[in-house]
Formats: C-alpha cells, sequence, structure tokens
C-alpha cells in the first residue's frame, strides 16, 4: 500500500477522467496570461518609442542608452543618425534608436 497514491487511480485499466476540453481551457488561460502580461505591455512600449524617435527635434535635451545627457544639434532622417552635444567642445553622432528620453528643457543647465 502506497500513501500518495490511491488505490482508485493507480488500478489498472481506470477509465481517465475529463477529456480534451479541460486542456483547450488551460491553453486559452494561458494564452490569456500571456498575452495580458507579455505581448501587450511590450507593444506598448514599442509604441513608445516609435513616437519618441518620430517627436525629436533640434534643441531637445536628450538621454542616450549609454548614459550620454546632450543637446540635439541636428537630424538626419534619411538615415535616422542624430548629432548630439555634449558640451561646446563635444559633438557625437548616434542612431536614433539609443535615444531612450527627451528630458525637460534646462536639464543640462542644472547638472
Amino acid at each position: 500500500m502506497s500513501l500518495f497514491i490511491s488505490q482508485a487511480h493507480a488500478a489498472a485499466g481506470a477509465p481517465a477522467e475529463g477529456g480534451g476540453l479541460q486542456m483547450v481551457i488551460m491553453l486559452a488561460v494561458f494564452g490569456a496570461v500571456f498575452y495580458f502580461m507579455i505581448y501587450r505591455p511590450q507593444a506598448r512600449r514599442t509604441k513608445e518609442h516609435k513616437d519618441l524617435m518620430a517627436n525629436i527635434s533640434k534643441n531637445d535635451e536628450v538621454l542616450t542608452t549609454g548614459g550620454l545627457i546632450g543637446r540635439v544639434t541636428k537630424i538626419n532622417d534619411e538615415n535616422a543618425y542624430v548629432q548630439i552635444e555634449l558640451n561646446e567642445n563635444n559633438t557625437i553622432v548616434i542612431k536614433k534608436d539609443f535615444i531612450t528620453a527627451v528630458l525637460p528643457a534646462g536639464t543640462l543647465k542644472s547638472i
């Protein structure tokens, strides 16, 4: 006698309980969880980032994924590159995709 397996389930030839409907319901629940917890938030973040890229303009103060903060001095929409002035002496050219956020005006002066 086993303490963990009931005799009814362990008996050979016992009829299987449930059916295919339970499996379909379980898959539907997993699909809904996947959609609402993974796909939908990621799609929203992607849409917000595309809107950010479309609305970048000259003299915006931006933050890059590398942690650099600077002011946009030139935008090349054709190749999707942006020239950023870090200070009076340093300018860099990066892809628009690497801009994380547009900062409020005056952020560079307050740092």
